[in-house]
C-alpha cells in the first residue's frame, strides 16, 4: 500500500495484502473473497462464500450454498425450502415435511408428525390424532378414534361408547343403552 499525505491511497497490493483500491473512497479495501481483520493483510473468506465480512458471515454465497440458522449450509434440511433469490432456507408451513415455493405441502410425515397429505396439498392429522397447530399432532384420549382435542372426542373405537361429555368409555354409561 502506498498512501499520500491526505490519507488517501495511491495503490494497494492485491497479491501480497489482498486489497484493491476503491475508486470512490480512495482507500484500500479487501478484494472479493477476502475480509478485513484490521491488519495489513486481508483474510480469505470461507470456501462457501463468494464475498464475506467475517469468517462466519457471507454477504454472497457460492453456487450451491445457502443460509440456514445464520450459518452457511450446502442445502436446506427437511421442513425448509431453498429460496433462490435470497439464497436462504425458508421454513415450510409447520404441518409440512416438505413444501414448494407457494407453501403447498409436497410430503407429510405419517409416522413422525401423524399427518397425511390431502388432495389440496395440505397435511392433516391421521385417525386417532388431532391438530393442535404444532409440528406434531397429538394423540386422542383412550378409546377415541377421532377428536378435536384431548378432551373432545367425536367418534370412539369399537367397544367404546361416547358419553355426553364427548369422552369415550369402555362401558355404556348408566341409564344409557348401546
Amino acid at each position: 500500500m502506498t498512501c499520500s499525505r491526505s490519507n488517501t491511497c495511491d495503490g494497494c497490493s492485491e497479491e501480497k495484502h489482498f486489497r484493491q483500491l476503491d475508486n470512490v473512497t480512495l482507500r484500500c479495501v479487501p478484494k472479493v473473497g477476502y475480509y478485513d481483520i484490521n491488519q495489513t493483510v486481508c483474510v480469505p473468506c470461507p470456501i462457501f462464500c463468494y464475498s464475506c465480512i467475517s469468517a462466519i458471515y457471507c454477504t454472497q454465497y457460492k453456487s450451491g450454498y445457502y443460509m440456514f440458522n445464520n450459518t452457511c449450509s450446502s442445502g436446506c434440511p427437511k421442513r425448509y425450502l431453498i429460496e433462490n433469490n435470497s439464497l436462504t432456507c425458508q421454513q415450510c408451513p409447520i404441518d409440512c415435511f416438505d413444501c414448494d415455493i407457494t407453501n403447498n405441502c409436497l410430503y407429510c410425515s405419517l409416522t413422525g408428525d401423524f399427518r397425511m397429505l390431502t388432495a389440496s396439498s395440505r397435511c392433516v392429522s391421521i385417525m386417532g390424532y388431532y391438530d393442535d397447530f404444532s409440528q406434531i399432532c397429538k394423540s386422542c384420549s383412550t378409546g377415541c378414534s377421532s377428536c378435536t382435542s384431548l378432551t373432545f372426542c367425536t367418534t370412539c373405537l369399537s367397544g367404546y361408547f361416547l358419553n355426553l361429555q364427548n369422552q369415550c368409555e369402555d362401558s355404556c354409561p348408566a341409564r344409557m343403552f348401546a
